[in-house]
């Protein structure tokens, strides 16, 4: 049974320059329109085309950037859906928490219920950018990847093309016979299922939507400063006051629904 997980994403991206440059808005670019809901300000480089994802008013950092594919291996492979907390493995000094940038580097984890059936315990999900992969890894002896689970009896390296299995006793790990249909590939899986066919592997409403929530939760407890319980029935956040804070967001006249 596996107990624990660790996602990764290496580099540092995040905390990009702040804007110094104000030219005239590109002949091409609608400014209103690609700024969207958020807060307006004049046209800068330093937002667009690309470091867009790296300011919280547009974008949620390489937790969102990377996070939705990296964990996407574990939330499948174990049926995760809502995380009930959130915390960080290392809380940042409050100099380091940036209100406009996101940051370089981030260490939080998710916390799971034990699965409706029984078969999985509590789980701990990890999710590490900028964090020290290769000592993880290494620490239990296992092939580094993008992923690691931890199980009882062994651990599991994981990324998008393959995995490598290793048994804490020594022996060899059985690998079962193949009983998952492959995939033919998200874009066809798309195309199938706008036409009316098989939901796709990544269904919004009760895949893509509970992952993408966790992801923000790991954004929300980083802003706020700490981990808090988190009721996904309810939308609310408890044990940390600033949490709220991040939860939603204030959208700009004629943005509202």
């Amino acid at each position: 049974k596996i107990k624990e997980v660790y996602a990764f994403q290496g580099g540092s991206r995040g905390m990009p320059a702040l804007p110094e440059e104000f030219p005239p808005v590109p002949k091409h670019l609608d400014w209103d329109l690609w700024q969207g809901p958020a807060k307006a300000r004049p046209y800068s480089p330093a937002y667009c085309p690309y470091n867009w994802r790296f300011w919280w008013d547009f974008g949620t950092g390489e937790t969102g950037n990377w996070g939705c594919h990296t964990l996407d291996i574990p939330y499948w492979a174990l049926g995760l859906s809502h995380a009930e907390r959130v915390d960080l493995d290392v809380v940042p000094k409050a100099s380091e928490i940036d209100s406009q940038r996101t940051p370089r580097k981030m260490q939080s984890r998710l916390e799971f219920a034990s699965s409706s059936d029984g078969k999985r315990p509590p789980l701990s999900v990890h999710w590490w950018h900028g964090g020290p992969r290769k000592e993880v890894f290494s620490k239990y002896g296992a092939e580094p990847k993008l992923v690691l689970f931890v199980g009882e009896k062994g651990t599991i390296s994981a990324d998008f093309g393959g995995y490598s299995a290793r048994m804490f006793d020594g022996s060899d790990p059985v690998v079962p016979a193949e009983s998952i249909a492959r995939s033919p590939g998200f874009h066809q899986e798309w195309i199938e299922a706008a036409k009316g066919g098989q939901r796709a592997t990544c269904d919004f409403v009760d895949y893509s939507g509970p992952l993408a929530e966790g992801v923000l939760l790991a954004n929300a407890a980083w802003r706020s400063g700490g981990g808090f319980d988190w009721d996904s029935k309810a939308f609310k956040p408890s044990g940390n006051g600033r949490a709220e804070e991040f939860i939603h967001s204030e959208f700009r006249e004629g943005w509202k629904v």
